[in-house]
């Protein structure tokens, strides 16, 4: 084998481990406000590696963060609209790291135990990976409103309410309306949610982990189709 040829065959074999590390950049709407960009290796379309991003609309940043063959890994930063930071979260050890009221949400959050709680129990209360006013826009579709909601001339209330099992699961979710003269609650599915609707962090009873219900509440104009903030419930 003469000298060229060597070469060419060194250089081709040097070559085929950097070719698993070329990667494409991927967007997808994840739901009707909210984008999501990453990467993924050339030769495998579907596994996440490297920066992860979220904007919305407004390509605003809502969310940023690092995946490793396809899970989430170290700490993660979410924003609000105004590129306040409203949470940070460690993946690599599962814990909030820090966690601040997001005062231009519309959003309104309240819990409530599946079990008994008595006088001077210590509670901690469930919460949403990301925030509630990423967790709402994740699932909102305002065509999804039902027809009675939008013929409404009164704005109405309209309440995410969110089972969570003992290890953060998404057990069950449903949405009420309620106005003047309208009440009805509607099961919603679980199946086909973005990956980020999925991750709450259980409630806690004396530092044990229990079930419990979240709820969004937000008021819903739908006259001028725009949701505003709705301050009137019992909030933590």
């Amino acid at each position: 084998m003469n000298s060229a040829v060597k070469f060419v065959c060194v250089f081709f074999v040097l070559l085929l481990p950097l070719a698993g590390f070329a990667q494409k950049l991927k967007k997808k709407k994840i739901s009707t406000t909210l984008t999501e960009s990453y990467n993924v290796p050339e030769d495998d379309k579907k596994t996440k590696q490297g920066p992860y991003v979220v904007m919305n609309e407004k390509d605003v940043v809502l969310v940023q963060g690092q995946y490793k063959d396809g899970m989430k890994d170290g700490i993660w930063t979410y924003f609000n609209e105004n590129g306040q930071v409203v949470q940070k979260y460690d993946f690599s050890h599962a814990r909030l790291l820090y966690d601040a009221r997001d005062s231009v949400s519309i959003v309104r959050t309240g819990f409530e135990l599946m079990q008994k709680a008595a006088k001077g129990d210590t509670i901690q209360v469930p919460y949403k990976i990301g925030g509630s006013n990423y967790g709402f826009y994740l699932l909102y579709d305002r065509k999804d409103l039902p027809e009675e909601v939008t013929r409404q001339v009164q704005g109405m209330v309209m309440t995410y309410a969110f089972t969570i099992s003992e290890t953060g699961k998404l057990e069950d979710w449903t949405i009420n309306y309620t106005g003047p003269y309208y009440n009805k609650t509607i099961k919603q599915s679980l199946k086909n949610l973005p990956d980020d609707a999925y991750e709450f962090s259980a409630a806690k009873l004396n530092g044990q982990p229990v079930r419990s219900k979240l709820y969004y509440a937000i008021s819903l104009d739908v006259n001028v189709h725009v949701v505003r903030r709705f301050n009137d419930v019992v909030t933590y």
